[in-house]
């Protein structure tokens, strides 16, 4: 694994989006605005996927490339052995990696209200961190 480097983690805070939810969760006119509030809160952390468009229009979130190596971020069983890529489950519950470049992703999503509600729940579908909540560690 290549380490970050400031330049780079400067250059994607310039180049990626923040995810908005809507692009996962449907809502209408009538979502209650701690629902939103909630939802802004939570996905709000991560990066926009890159969009893979498929012949029929659909965007295919299984060839997701991860937003800093391009690597496939669920790639197929054989990229994952010959090591090119693929999402990599962490010691921490629902949270992993890349598994060629490191960069952090979370994989299960429990979205609650401020008051506890829980309004949703998303599992296996890692969402990588947006370069924003990313430091460097600085040398002691």
């Amino acid at each position: 694994m290549e380490k970050l480097t400031q330049e780079e983690l400067e250059r994607l805070r310039k180049e990626v989006l923040h995810l908005n939810w809507r692009l996962l969760i449907s809502s209408t006119d009538e979502t209650p605005p701690d629902w939103i509030e909630a939802l802004n809160k939570h996905f709000g952390v991560f990066a926009e996927p890159p969009h893979i468009i498929a012949d029929d229009g659909v965007t295919e979130l299984s060839d997701r490339p991860c937003l800093r190596c391009k690597e496939p971020l669920i790639g197929s069983l054989v990229d994952q052995l010959f090591g090119t890529g693929g999402f990599k489950w962490g010691l921490v519950h629902g949270e992993g990696y890349c598994a060629n470049c490191g960069w952090p992703a979370r994989a299960h999503h429990y979205v609650k209200t401020a008051s506890g509600e829980q309004i949703c729940v998303l599992h296996n579908l890692p969402l990588q961190y947006h370069p924003d909540g990313i430091e460097l560690r600085k040398k002691t």
